[in-house]
């Protein structure tokens, strides 16, 4: 099964999708990082 070339809709179609999936997860884990670092701190309390 040969590759398609890049720039191809289809291709451009999976790196959009697999950015936004990224850029989501990294959302969530940085959210994650910030709420323990909070509540580590005792600033929790405060937000």
């Amino acid at each position: 099964m040969p590759i398609p070339p890049l720039g191809t809709n289809f291709n451009l179609t999976l790196v959009i999708a697999a950015v936004s999936t990224v850029l989501t997860l990294v959302s969530l884990v940085l959210m994650s990082t910030i709420e323990v670092a909070r509540q580590r701190s005792g600033q929790g309390r405060l937000a």
